[in-house]
């Protein structure tokens, strides 16, 4: 990363890490204790809205790694998870706006990182998808669901990007697409976390 890319993210940075700090949990549905475990993991994660940010910034920022590397960080990004489902409190919600953020910032730089980077990346965006989709039971069907549509939504929108790059008439407006989506979930990431500080005080 260039001085002048560091100089323009550094503000980005800074207040992520001052509104992951003051981040306070928070509930936007009822309970799905009706429902089976793994389905119950499934919703909860379809209706955690900073969990689906996470996992689609992730997927932007691992999409142009290369084959092994995209198959380490998503079987990492599951495993967390799964970890997270079942042993992290919501109260450790840190996790959650810095991997948004720096999902996006990757993926909008469009710097193809070392493999370490996106192992690390991984365990930070899946420690924070299992957190905010806190499940209403800590069981292992739920952990199972919320890490299974960790790796479905990873693995399809890889394809996804690399359909469109191997299309040449569409390779220029996927690299283009993967920063915009980057921007946006910067976006997002800032401005939950300037909700969450806000929230907090």
């Amino acid at each position: 990363m260039s001085r002048n890319t560091f100089v323009a993210v550094a503000p980005a940075l800074i207040v992520s890490a001052i509104a992951a700090l003051a981040a306070t949990p928070a509930h936007a549905h009822g309970p799905f204790g009706s429902a089976a475990p793994f389905w119950s993991g499934v919703f909860h994660f379809a209706v955690a809205p900073l969990a689906i940010v996470v996992s689609i910034a992730f997927t932007a920022a691992i999409a142009r790694a290369d084959d092994h590397t995209v198959l380490a960080a998503i079987g990492i990004a599951a495993a967390t998870a799964f970890g997270a489902a079942l042993w992290m409190p919501s109260q450790w919600i840190a996790p959650a706006p810095l991997a948004a953020i720096a999902s996006g910032l990757l993926a909008l730089s469009g710097w193809r990182g070392r493999r370490w980077l996106y192992c690390l990346l991984a365990a930070l965006a899946g420690s924070a998808i299992g957190i905010v989709a806190e499940p209403d039971q800590r069981t292992w069907g739920a952990a199972f669901g919320i890490s299974g549509v960790v790796m479905l939504i990873s693995s399809a929108g890889v394809e996804l990007f690399l359909w469109f790059d191997r299309q040449l008439r569409w390779q220029a407006a996927a690299l283009v697409a993967q920063r915009i989506l980057g921007a946006w979930v910067v976006a997002i990431g800032l401005l939950l976390g300037a909700l969450a500080l806000f929230v907090g005080s």
